[in-house]
C-alpha cells in the first residue's frame, strides 16, 4: 500500500509540474518567433528604404506592385532625346 501510494504522488507531482513546463517551453518558442519575425520586418523595411534611395522615382507604397511614375520619366526621356 506504501508502495502505491508513493507512486500516485510521484505521478501527481509530475503531472502538476507539466503544465508549468509545457508554458515555459510555449513562451520560449514564441518568443524567439516574435524575434525572428521583427527581424524579418526590419530587414524589409531597410531593403524598400536602400531601393527607394537607388530608384527615386519607383513608387514603393505599395510593395507587391511597385508602379514607376511613367510620367516623370517619359519627361526625362524626353528631356534627354532635346
Amino acid at each position: 500500500m506504501k508502495k502505491r501510494s508513493t507512486l500516485i504522488v510521484a505521478a501527481l507531482i509530475i503531472l502538476s509540474a507539466l503544465p508549468f513546463s509545457l508554458n515555459i517551453l510555449i513562451n520560449m518558442f514564441f518568443e524567439d518567433l516574435d524575434t525572428e519575425m521583427y527581424e524579418q520586418k526590419k530587414a524589409r523595411v531597410e531593403q524598400r528604404r536602400q531601393i527607394e534611395k537607388m530608384f527615386p522615382a519607383l513608387d514603393t507604397k505599395d510593395p507587391l506592385r511597385p508602379q514607376v511614375k511613367i510620367e516623370e520619366v517619359t519627361e526625362d526621356i524626353a528631356e534627354e532625346k532635346q
